[in-house]
């Protein structure tokens, strides 16, 4: 039997697991940047109006750093929770 005949199984996708610190809010602010960032890369003929979100998605990418600070503040907590329990 020829082996070029077979066709092959494919891999089921992977489940990526969750991170504690990931939140809504985080989720939310990441589609609302997503959605900005679009919106201001294919306004190209009305340059009023490329400025203006220019400003709205800049503005927006400064409050999606959200998620480092809840990175940075879950690492910490799991830190400080590892020192307490270990002796």
């Amino acid at each position: 039997m020829n082996n070029h005949s077979k066709k092959k199984a494919r891999k089921a996708p992977q489940k990526k697991k969750s991170v504690l610190w990931w939140t809504h809010e985080i989720t939310a602010a990441k589609k609302i940047t997503k959605y900005l960032r679009r919106k201001y890369q294919i306004t190209r003929d009305n340059a009023e109006q490329r400025e203006k979100n220019k400003e709205d998605y800049f503005a927006q990418k400064g409050k999606y750093v959200a998620i480092k600070s809840e990175k940075s503040k879950s690492w910490k907590e799991y830190c400080n929770l590892a020192t307490e329990t270990e002796p």
